[in-house]
């Protein structure tokens, strides 16, 4: 490495063109980086998705849903299969193993789905594609007191044009029912032109089309002959003729049914403060740039209201790029500060232009690691943001290290280029070991599983580049602008006299106070080391032992509140209005109390969105408080204390935090055997009772609405009567028929034949219906087949081919741990269970697993870690035993990070585990330059002693202020940063800060004592060896 050095600082303007190289490349490279709040995540799921019309999840799961997971079971790449039977509809995901091609993937499935030829004929064909990250970037909502129809006709054209702005992937409508043409049957008039409901279906499909009748290949040229007769609006499929009766009459079908051009059935209503309206939201995809797309449809938006008609409004809601501009604004203020005290401390206790220079290697470091984040697929978003602003105390390590080393050599008396040469080249080897034994714990992090890991990987590929830049800054263009510093003068004004002395106070410190102190923890090394270890003992036992609460993701203040209310299944739809309608004079009473003002008096609530389907009821409000002064979780308790009158509902939640209300236990129970199965889900759900705290027990497999189940009687066949024919008059009775589909604008718009909707409202219509016999008679539904009531399911969940259910729970903080509780579960009951129930099983599941297999990667990796820097410190150092030395210091950075979030009162999180990773890899660096100098002062015939306590006085500065510095660029997200989105990683901060706060006091004490240790292991080995072999040896030499 020496030559190297040497070259580049003999030759200057090669170093600067080389910096210049850099700072030109990142700024080019500015204008590319996608913007976003949070990194895309990769998902690596194939879905499939089936439409079963009228059938229930019973019938969807038998008939549709598990032939599509047969077919698909063998596909190679399939890590789990997990499908959702609802009404009318199968949703299947095949999960692919990690790496595998996801579009090979994908089209082994398609191939997989059409070899299926048995689905239902009223089923509609299988939908398989890929399952992407689509970020939202904004809102686009139409509002106005129209009537539905114009609501949906202006909603779909803004929807067209902004599917059109430079930027957005994807544009999905809301709130808006599908159109439909219904022909509602009369049972009287059928009778009275002696028809079927059959009649009428035949009638519209054979007059109703357009059909191609071939060419005619004529002398004078081809005539392409057409037949087209499609029916398209009401008036035309009223003149459709059913039948010519003989008398030369035609009955029509307006004679038999009422025709309307509507929507669907299906209950649904939509408003934004109290008006109707619709809601559009705008996506990116790959290589996203927020702020553009955003300010497009801006600017889409104060166009596209110049052209609506009177009575309809456009405006955005959810403005994500409010939030990331907001946020970027603040981490690089808080960058821009962090990088100010590090160049105060720098100042302080090193020479100006030495600090000016270390400084100056920041800003060199993320230039080219914003060089190279396009090519490594990385955005510009608040992780990545984050990284850089985590680093900056960090990055400056081996620059401080560096060119302390040469301040050193200058002041010594080498001058100039020789004393950069001998300077950077003393401590190159250390710096370069220290730089990948960090860059090794941060690589660690790109092979954690799980989408809540790939959420990291921006952080691990911009520590890794900018550390890589960092060496390269600190190594080869450092050295050659300190070659050309000349001697360092005394100060002339009291500010210059004031740094000196702070500068020298620094060693004074390390003489007069740090160096007794060593010689004292030396000499009474059979305590100190005794109490380190006491201490690890003592904090480890502290959180093994669940006094430092844990959870897998921490719970942050959302800037929404989102209220969700589910009635029991076949509630009516009026009811479910009213139940949105208390919810919302909830809100309307809170907003008249204080506890929605922030620190400024200003209220935080924004505007307000409802979503009303069949059962369900969700009420979505904005908080806009830049202060993030107010608690949304306290606004959540305010808001369910001012809903005094809402109707009793099955389920209702208010989420306040990101990601929803996330349940603290989760368990999945799966089997083959129905009463086995339910033994266990029943097993389960008793045990979890017993626990103390907790609360709100619930499973995916609750029968909540029942079903009619039709059996056909013994005198039905008698009748030429079969189960397909009764069943298949008794769908045409509640569901109707589908017809055919026109097509309309941008949707196929279906043609539904059915009796009227008074008659398909009540159980009353089976007892009045009669059924057609092959030969035309018509007898009672009731002289041949009776309707049970038996229990049904909202939804049935299958997982890798097993019927499935998820069990979950809360539980109440400061009673117990929730991964406790699953654990003794698991090891005190589930064996017993699944020994009288060997076809159902329990297992984790949700998040509780994705923590299982998080950790137990994250045991795996940071072990290989430390083992992969084992090997590179022993091949540094030719040695064993001091690699071992040297990370003596990694199990004290886990003892910081507790401490740390002690101090916070935070739990301890994912993101504190990857924070422990990351610090393992930090806190080896001091230990490894202190070592080296230890051994530099041996080698040279220096007494072990004095070689350590004098190893221990020269490295003090820069160990000390490479902590100092870390700990200072983290400063400002640790102490000021208070936005929601940076609270997700503050428990990451905490560890780093902490954890190189602790490892930091081990290496200045704990370290020497070790070494001295270490040595005197060697003598007194060496020593037992000569005199087993009886051979003579030199004493002196031992000692070394």
């Amino acid at each position: 490495m020496r030559p190297i050095i040497r070259w580049f600082a003999e030759n200057s303007v090669a170093a600067n063109l080389l910096m210049i190289l850099i700072i030109v490349g990142g700024l080019f490279s500015v204008g590319k980086l996608g913007k976003e709040v949070f990194p895309s995540i990769p998902l690596n799921v194939v879905v499939i998705e089936t439409s079963y019309p009228g059938a229930g999840p019973v019938e969807v799961e038998e008939l549709v849903t598990r032939r599509l997971e047969d077919a698909v079971s063998n596909v190679e790449g399939v890590k789990e299969i997990q499908s959702f039977s609802q009404q009318s509809r199968s949703r299947v995901q095949i999960e692919g193993t990690a790496g595998y091609d996801i579009q090979r993937l994908l089209a082994d499935v398609k191939g997989a789905v059409d070899s299926v030829i048995t689905l239902p004929v009223e089923a509609e064909r299988p939908l398989v594609r890929e399952m992407t990250f689509n970020i939202d970037v904004i809102d686009v909502l139409v509002v106005g007191d129209v009537p539905e129809q114009t609501l949906k006709l202006y909603s779909e054209r803004v929807r067209d044009d902004l599917s059109l702005l430079p930027g957005v992937s994807k544009v999905n409508l809301e709130a808006i029912r599908s159109n439909e043409m219904s022909i509602e049957i009369s049972d009287a008039q059928l009778r009275r032109f002696g028809l079927s409901f059959d009649d009428v279906v035949n009638a519209v499909r054979s007059s109703s089309l357009n059909l191609p009748a071939g060419t005619i290949r004529s002398a004078s040229g081809d005539i392409q002959v057409q037949t087209r007769g499609q029916a398209y609006t009401a008036i035309d499929f009223e003149e459709l003729v059913v039948r010519a009766l003989p008398d030369g009459t035609m009955v029509r079908v307006r004679d038999v049914a009422i025709v309307t051009d509507g929507f669907e059935e299906f209950d649904l209503y939509a408003d934004v403060d109290g008006v109707r309206g619709a809601s559009i939201e705008v996506a990116t995809g790959a290589d996203p740039d927020l702020p553009a797309v955003t300010a497009a449809v801006k600017e889409y938006v104060v166009q596209a209201q110049q052209t609506l008609p009177s009575g309809l409004t456009i405006m955005t809601w959810r403005d994500r790029s409010e939030a990331f501009e907001g946020r970027m604004n603040l981490l690089l203020s808080n960058a821009f500060q962090g990088l100010i005290l590090v160049f105060i401390i720098l100042m302080l206790f090193l020479r100006p232009i030495l600090a000016f220079w270390v400084a100056a290697g920041i800003g060199v470091s993320f230039m080219g690691a914003i060089w190279f984040m396009p090519i490594t697929d990385t955005t510009l978003n608040m992780v990545s943001m984050f990284a850089y602003l985590m680093i900056l105390g960090i990055v400056v390590d081996d620059a401080i290290i560096s060119g302390e080393s040469i301040y050193t050599e200058q002041k010594a008396g080498m001058k100039g280029t020789a004393g950069a040469i001998a300077g950077a080249s003393r401590v190159a080897g250390p710096v370069i070991f220290a730089v990948l034994s960090t860059m090794v714990f941060f690589a660690a992090m790109l092979f954690l599983p799980g989408n809540s890991a790939a959420f990291q990987r921006p952080i691990a590929m911009v520590v890794i580049i900018t550390l890589t830049f960092s060496l390269i800054e600190s190594l080869l263009i450092l050295p050659a602008h300190l070659a050309h510093i000349g001697p360092e003068k005394p100060p002339r004004t009291f500010v210059g006299r004031w740094r000196n002395a702070t500068a020298e106070s620094l060693m004074t410190f390390a003489n007069k106070v740090y160096l007794p102190l060593l010689k004292k923890s030396i000499n009474a090394k059979r305590v100190t080391i005794p109490s380190f270890l006491i201490t690890f003992l003592v904090l480890t036992s502290v959180y093994a032992f669940g006094y430092v609460r844990t959870s897998f993701f921490p719970e942050i203040n959302s800037d929404t509140l989102v209220a969700r209310a589910t009635l029991e299944s076949g509630a009516p739809f009026s009811q479910t209005r009213e139940v949105s309608d208390s919810i919302r004079a909830g809100l309307d009473r809170m907003e008249l109390t204080d506890v929605v003002l922030n620190e400024n008096g200003d209220n935080v609530l924004g505007r307000t969105m409802r979503w009303s389907w069949r059962n369900n009821s969700v009420v979505v409000i904005e908080i806009d408080d830049p202060t993030y002064s107010v608690d949304t979780c306290s606004l959540a308790d305010e808001w369910r204390r001012s809903i005094t009158d809402m109707p009793p509902v099955k389920e209702f939640r208010l989420d306040c935090s990101f990601g929803g209300d996330t349940p603290d236990v989760s368990v999945n129970i799966s089997g083959t055997d129905p009463v086995q199965f339910d033994n266990m889900l029943r097993n389960v759900r008793n045990q979890l009772a017993t626990y103390p705290g907790v609360i709100d027990i619930e499973d995916s497999m609750e029968a909540s609405r029942d079903e009619i189940e039709i059996r056909l009687k013994p005198q039905a066949e008698h009748l030429g009567l079969t189960l397909r024919t009764v069943a298949r008059q008794v769908r045409q009775s509640f569901y109707g028929e589908e017809a055919q589909r026109i097509p309309r604008g941008n949707e196929d718009v279906r043609v539904m034949i059915r009796y009227p909707e008074e008659a398909r409202r009540t159980v009353d219509t089976l007892d009045t219906m009669f059924v057609r016999t092959p030969s035309g008679a018509e007898v009672p539904f009731s002289s041949v087949a009776e309707a049970v009531i038996v229990p049904g399911y909202n939804m049935i969940q299958r997982i890798d081919r097993r019927r499935a259910a998820t069990v979950t729970a809360k539980v109440l903080e400061g009673t117990s741990d929730p991964n406790i509780i699953v654990q003794d579960i698991l090891d005190n009951y589930a064996p017993q269970w699944q020994a009288s129930n060997p076809a159902a099983s329990i297992d984790r599941s949700g998040n509780m697993r994705e923590q299982q297999e998080f950790f137990s990667s994250f045991v795996s990796l940071i072990t290989m870690a430390i083992l992969i820097n084992l090997m590179l410190m022993a091949i540094a150092f030719k040695s064993y035993s001091q690699p071992l030395l040297i990370a003596s210091a990694i199990p004290f950075g886990f003892v910081g990070a507790l401490i740390g979030h002690i101090v916070f009162g935070i739990n301890m999180t994912m993101f504190s585990a990857l924070g422990i990773l990351a610090v393992a890899g930090i806190v080896v660096n001091d230990n490894l330059v202190l070592v080296d100098r230890i051994n530099q002062l041996y080698r040279q015939g220096g007494d072990l002693y004095e070689s350590v306590m004098q190893a221990g006085v020269d490295r003090f500065r820069p160990i000390v202020l490479t902590s100092i510095t870390t700990f200072v660029g983290l400063a400002p997200i640790l102490l000021f940063e208070h936005s929601p989105q940076a609270q997700f990683l503050k428990p990451m901060v905490v560890s780093l800060a902490f954890g190189v706060l602790s490892a930091t006091v081990v290496t200045l004490l704990l370290t020497p004592s070790l070494y001295i240790v270490l040595a005197r292991t060697k003598q007194a080995k060496a020593k037992a060896g000569a005199w087993l072999n009886s051979e003579e040896y030199d004493e002196a030499e031992v000692k070394r």
